[in-house]
């Protein structure tokens, strides 16, 4: 199984350097590819529009057309965007054989996670999204919204699929975390642990536009950010969006499920005047990386010793709470209200121009 992060092709030219930079990599095509669509599919909105928003060409399609089984993760704070293409979206994901997972109308059989069989097991995938990141959206319109990480029923329903089925293998994808930041909540970390405690294979992470780093618990692997795979820079929201230079590496995992390990796959993004390249740098076994390792210096660190280590080297921290205990409380529901009313702020001064907008 092979498993992308953040993809977002807003023309054909752009879909191209992702084709040639997944031929490069040589990936074996009979098995399910896993990648987090980030904006829904059109060929009629335009970047030039001043806000953030973002979308795929409709020649995305076509990028992993030749993998057995493709799943779309909609489950990020970029579906809702322009939801009147939710529906016309899935439907061509459908239509060319593409399951889609983690948005759209709550009756959807696939709202909340697909299945996929590989190498003689169940492959259950669970796609959500943490619901601060849709602080701006309308998420009560039932008709189209995104399925929203809710910790406790999650880890029940890990433990009922584990129970009712013996050949279920659990994939928890999550769009969490903040834009930039290198570091996983503490809460997450723990929520990860608990997740494979229930009987979770692995937890992915996404929505930082940077790696996170990971580690392995137990016999499951964590993987808290792959960062981006493909978000081209000074195209989206009129050519002001643009990431620096630490997004510029990404990370995909190749898991095999039979022998439960995971190969790290390193990628390098660039633009030069307009010009847009994605070159595969090469491959390491996940327990032996060097590359993750760097990114990774906290994971042999206790729970608490994380807590500290997250506070002293996160790099948001102003006005913003640390989130260290995944189960519900009113603690974590004070620090949720107040770091709303920071990010509306923050889009009422970047609508106005005073500062740049965040993704």
């Amino acid at each position: 199984m092979i498993i992308l992060g953040d993809v977002a092709s807003p023309n054909s030219i752009t879909t191209d350097v992702i084709n040639t930079a997944l031929a490069n990599a040589k990936f074996k095509t009979n098995q399910t590819i896993l990648f987090n669509l980030e904006g829904l599919i059109t060929d009629s909105f335009s970047s030039k529009i001043e806000k953030p928003i973002l979308f795929n060409h409709s020649s995305i399609i076509r990028v992993f057309q030749k993998f057995d089984t493709k799943i779309a993760a909609l489950a990020n704070n970029h579906t809702l965007d322009l939801p009147e293409l939710l529906k016309s979206t899935k439907d061509l994901l459908f239509q060319n054989h593409y399951k889609a997972v983690g948005a759209g109308s709550t009756s959807d059989s696939d709202f909340k996670y697909v299945v996929a069989e590989e190498s003689e097991y169940n492959v259950y995938v669970l796609n959500s999204c943490w619901d601060f990141l849709l602080y701006n959206q309308n998420t009560r319109d039932q008709k189209q919204t995104v399925h929203t990480i809710d910790e406790m029923k999650t880890l029940n329903w890990v433990k009922e699929i584990k129970a009712k089925d013996e050949k279920a293998k659990v994939v928890l994808y999550f769009h969490w975390n903040f834009d930039l930041e290198t570091l996983p909540f503490p809460a997450h970390r723990r929520f990860s642990k608990a997740l494979i405690d229930a009987g979770a294979s692995l937890i992915i992470g996404g929505h930082s536009h940077c790696i996170q780093g990971g580690e392995t618990y137990k016999d499951g692997f964590i993987i808290y950010g792959l960062g981006n795979f493909f978000l081209p820079n000074n195209i989206y929201a009129n050519g002001k969006l643009a990431f620096p230079k630490m997004s510029d590496k990404g990370w995909v995992i190749e898991w095999d499920i039979t022998n439960n390990s995971v190969i790290n796959h390193w990628f390098s993004y660039s633009s030069k005047e307009s010009k847009h390249s994605l070159s595969y740098l090469g491959n390491e076994d996940f327990k032996d990386s060097k590359t993750l390792q760097d990114y990774s210096k906290f994971s042999n660190l206790s729970d608490k010793e994380y807590d500290l280590f997250f506070k002293n080297n996160r790099r948001k921290k102003l006005l913003i709470p640390i989130f260290y205990k995944f189960e519900p409380s009113l603690l974590n529901s004070f620090k949720m209200t107040a770091l709303k009313i920071r990010a509306k702020v923050a889009r009422f001064l970047a609508e106005r121009g005073v500062i740049g907008w965040q993704n």
